[in-house]
């Protein structure tokens, strides 16, 4: 039985175009679960007073990282955001003196979206490859 070389090509051609879109799909919608349970683990028992940090929390992307590649960042845009999550122990520029103990929510919450992105990607490059 001949082989269409032409249709092959363009069939390939195909599933790397979906193949690459599922892998945009997949960072973004990764990082949007993420972004979910930072913004779950930011409550009035954690800390949290406003509500302006949990609010902060975005992502931003996707970008192309590399070949095929896909990067979306996930972080609070709030200035103090860095002290929440990693603590502040000493003083700061301006002389005030800060006690800070860490209160991550960023990290822990990419820990537990783990298998939930794994699933995600799972299912989405399955349909990409599939067509």
């Amino acid at each position: 039985m001949p082989v269409d070389d032409r249709a092959t090509r363009l069939a390939l051609d195909e599933m790397v175009l979906r193949v690459s879109a599922a892998g945009a799909r997949i960072s973004k919608r990764g990082a949007q679960i993420v972004q979910r349970g930072a913004q779950g683990r930011l409550h009035t028992g954690y800390g949290v007073v406003s509500g302006t940090m949990r609010r902060s929390v975005h992502t931003e992307g996707p970008r192309v990282v590399g070949e095929g590649v896909f990067g979306t960042k996930v972080g609070a845009s709030i200035i103090y955001a860095r002290r929440f999550e990693l603590g502040f122990t000493g003083p700061d520029s301006l002389g005030r003196v800060f006690p800070l103990r860490p209160r991550p929510f960023v990290r822990p919450a990419v820990t537990e979206s783990r298998a939930a992105i794994a699933a995600l990607a799972a299912s989405q490059w399955r349909r990409a490859i599939r067509g």
